[in-house]
């Protein structure tokens, strides 16, 4: 659609991430700081670092149904990865064994919502997010979804079958779909609830600091 915007769906969530990688580069120059003014062996790391990754080709050209017809971008990768092998510590790893928490944002900032887990059993990572609902009252944080869509094909779905850990941190309000902007032309500013936007950014980057420290 011409000057179509796609606020909520997804550009609050790149500009989130947008925004976590400047405050983690900030964060990585203070631990330097901190490593150089004291005794570096009380500095242990196990050399985890973040990585950001905007998947293209998400929406199929027809019908949904992936890896045919959507999520173009995410199994190119996946399937790029998966053979490729890394030497650590002296051994081969697996490109995909390699990553220890896979966060793929959605839908987010518009506030008011529930984030649930989409997995029958919660996984570590969710329960870590959930400890963090201090810092979200414009969302919940819950257990399960109570929307009657327990699972959600997104660009995680590529690498969740090939066993990668996932935190899927998407609303289970479906009404932004059935009944709001979603793939509509007032999917714009007027959509983004500025404090929900701030509270997710300073709740992730907690959450991906206690992953790195």
């Amino acid at each position: 659609m011409p000057n179509f915007l796609g606020v909520i769906d997804a550009a609050v969530s790149v500009d989130i991430l947008l925004q976590l990688a400047t405050d983690l580069a900030d964060h990585e120059s203070e631990l330097q700081d901190c490593k150089a003014a004291a005794n570096s062996s009380v500095f242990v790391h196990d050399g985890t670092t973040t990585q950001f990754i905007f998947f293209d080709g998400e929406e199929p050209f027809q019908d949904w149904n992936p890896p045919y017809d959507a999520l173009f971008g995410a199994y190119a990768l996946a399937n790029e990865w998966k053979p490729k092998t890394t030497k650590v510590n002296g051994q081969y790893t697996s490109e995909l064994d390699r990553i220890k928490l896979f966060v793929l944002l959605d839908l987010l900032g518009d506030g008011a919502r529930t984030i649930p887990s989409y997995f029958e059993h919660i996984p570590e990572s969710h329960e870590a997010w959930m400890k963090l609902q201090p810092l979200l009252s414009s969302y919940l944080i819950a257990e399960q979804s109570f929307s009657p869509i327990q699972h959600i094909s997104d660009d995680h779905e590529p690498f969740l079958k090939l066993g990668v850990p996932i935190l899927h941190l998407i609303p289970d309000d479906f009404s932004y779909r059935e009944n709001g902007c979603w793939h509509k032309m007032c999917d714009d500013m007027t959509q983004v609830d500025a404090e929900a936007t701030s509270e997710i950014l300073s709740a992730l980057s907690t959450f991906v600091r206690g992953y790195l420290d």
